[in-house]
């Protein structure tokens, strides 16, 4: 597999980020010549893109890293949402084919594998969403570029064999990675914590007093405020009606979506759509 290896010691150089929601679903990625590296974290459904040399097929909960050079192209039409970043390393390292499972951490080079699945993808969206924020709030490269930096450093760790860690430590995160792991890949559904028990083989009320005790939240409040962060980010960074994003986020009507996202985020998905939008 191709690992792309990035100096952490040299300065990274952050371009441009956002979120992408395929506008329908015979959309095809454009064709260009990428002139800097572009990471895609998929968040929802599949993109169909090319470099030129292979074709890819990214599903949720997978990314893909290409390089400077490589020949963009969409070869089929994708439905989709993914986060992007756009960055340049100053120090331009050749990638390398090898084997994931062999290779080593260094404390001078990020290696990244070309595609990979998140073996987390809370932790790895949250860092987008934070990257987003982070690039919202300040317009600073050089914020961004260490937000950029910590993805990378994420993406080496999930997808490459990890330092090992105690036995105890796997078996303490092991439910609770297993939960939150059923609850983002299910998010736009109108899930129910009788449904995630079921499929996790656990009681209920077991599951519940566990997930409250690991977190310090329970399981609806976890949904509904994964919920309205992708509802959030829908508000601001596309034209979608609110009815499709009630919707689409699995309520039954724009109303109690909108009585939803009030109580969580303290306004009116038109209210706050109308303050950040971009």
């Amino acid at each position: 597999m191709k690992v792309h290896r990035i100096n952490r010691c040299a300065p990274l150089l952050f371009h441009m980020a956002g979120y992408f929601c395929s506008p329908d679903p015979n959309w095809i990625h454009l064709s260009r010549l990428l002139t800097d590296y572009e990471l895609m974290v998929v968040v929802k459904g599949t993109l169909y893109i090319a470099d030129g040399q292979r074709e890819f097929t990214v599903k949720e909960g997978e990314y893909l890293l290409l390089a400077p050079g490589s020949d963009q192209h969409g070869y089929l039409h994708s439905q989709c949402e993914f986060f992007w970043v756009h960055f340049t390393d100053s120090e331009l390292l050749l990638p390398q084919e090898m084997d994931p499972n062999s290779a080593s951490f260094s404390d001078e080079i990020i290696a990244v594998p070309e595609h990979g699945v998140l073996n987390d993808t809370t932790v790895v969206w949250n860092q987008m969403r934070l990257l987003l924020k982070h690039h919202r709030l300040y317009d600073d490269p050089h914020i961004a570029a260490a937000d950029t930096m910590v993805v990378l450093c994420l993406l080496q760790h999930q997808c490459l064999r990890e330092r090992p860690a105690s036995q105890s430590a796997v078996k303490k995160d092991d439910l609770q990675g297993k939960i939150l792991d059923y609850l983002n890949w299910h998010i736009h559904e109108n899930i129910r914590v009788s449904q995630v028990a079921t499929h996790l083989g656990y009681n209920e009320k077991y599951l519940s007093t566990l997930f409250t005790a690991m977190t310090g939240e329970s399981i609806k409040h976890y949904i509904l405020v994964q919920k309205m962060e992708i509802a959030k980010r829908q508000l601001t960074n596309t034209n979608v009606p609110i009815t499709a994003i009630a919707a689409n986020m699995g309520f039954s009507d724009s109303h109690n979506f909108s009585t939803a996202f009030k109580k969580i985020v303290g306004m009116s998905p038109r209210e706050y759509r109308k303050e950040y939008r971009e």
